[in-house]
């Protein structure tokens, strides 16, 4: 009888050691501390650190964009800054994007499992005009980019809300043929019902994307919880 408590310890720990490792971040959150951080208007496709670029998206005229390093707004206490995203609409050029891309990994092999990030409108920001319903600062979205610069499934999509001057967690599951991500675009969405014409602002921060383990990761991290679970079996008996 106590060996078959043994045995099922020991299965019980490995069971264990496997649920535990069904994700871990492999690219780490990007706190954006400080300005080497990121590279700014300049994709170089091999973080750290990432680059990120302003990439207009569907605007029909001569909307303007930059992204840069701030380092007043921050999201993790230590006052270490954030990645700034600016933009200017006017909604007499029509209805279209304005969109910035974070360039992660040259080859968008890598397969992830969740998407994790703060993000905050400055308030200085232009609010729409949208009228008998809450209005807000355009529709945003985040997509995935993979290797040959496609993609496009929506990972996240929401309006951006009428709050300004307060940092907001999104979390959002990966799933399917989106596991593969080269880039991240954020895109904001601006119409004639919102009617947006002014400045943007927003700020990213802790962009942080978790892995899905390779298979071998399994077996390995297996074996290492069966040792530990013997090891502490054979010191109990």
């Amino acid at each position: 009888m106590k060996t078959g408590i043994k045995s099922l310890g020991i299965l019980v720990g490995v069971a264990l050691v496997l649920d535990s490792a069904q994700a871990f971040v492999a690219f780490s959150s990007n706190t954006f501390d400080n300005a080497a951080s990121v590279q700014v208007n300049s994709p170089n496709y091999n973080p750290p650190p990432i680059s990120s670029r302003f990439d207009y998206g569907t605007f029909t005229a001569q909307l303007t964009g930059t992204t840069a390093w701030n380092a007043t707004h921050d999201n993790t206490g230590n006052g270490g800054g954030s990645s700034k995203l600016s933009w200017s609409w006017d909604i007499s050029d029509g209805a279209g994007s304005a969109a910035f891309t974070y360039d992660l990994n040259p080859d968008g092999n890598t397969l992830y499992s969740q998407l994790d990030f703060d993000i905050m409108v400055d308030p200085q920001s232009t609010l729409g005009t949208y009228q008998g319903s809450p209005s807000d600062y355009g529709y945003f979205n985040v997509f995935n980019r993979d290797g040959s610069y496609g993609g496009f499934t929506a990972l996240v999509g929401q309006s951006s809300g009428s709050t300004s001057g307060v940092w907001q967690h999104i979390s959002a599951p990966i799933t399917g043929s989106a596991q593969g991500i080269r880039a991240l675009t954020f895109q904001w969405y601006n119409d004639g019902f919102r009617n947006i014409t002014g400045n943007e602002i927003m700020y990213i921060d802790n962009l942080t994307l978790t892995a899905v383990p390779e298979p071998a990761s399994f077996v390995l991290l297996g074996l290492a919880g069966m040792a530990l679970v013997a090891r502490r079996v054979r010191k109990s008996a």
